[in-house]
């Protein structure tokens, strides 16, 4: 059995298959690390968007993801919830 990622990945390409200005991809975690000699003003423990796997869906003006989690805990609901999100913003052209 393929992993949830991949399975998610699979699903929304089918899911999207009709719309072909659509980018998919995969996102995976990245590392954030605090230069000692540089004055940063973004902190890396602050959030965990950097820390999470999932699937980026890129349309013309916006983007939308998908955690992999929401495929590996059974929360199905949530990502047609989002599927019908995106379908509504490009039909409405804001997308």
């Amino acid at each position: 059995m393929a992993s949830p990622l991949v399975q998610l990945l699979v699903f929304l390409e089918d899911e999207f298959r009709d719309l072909p200005d659509l980018r998919i991809r995969t996102v995976a975690p990245s590392t954030t690390r605090r230069a000692l000699d540089l004055e940063q003003d973004y902190d890396p423990e602050s959030s965990d968007v950097h820390r999470v796997t999932g699937v980026r869906i890129q349309c013309k003006k916006r983007e939308y993801f998908f955690p992999e989690e929401w495929m590996r805990e059974g929360r199905r609901s949530e990502i047609e919830q989002q599927i019908r999100v995106i379908r509504e913003a490009i039909a409405d052209g804001v997308a």
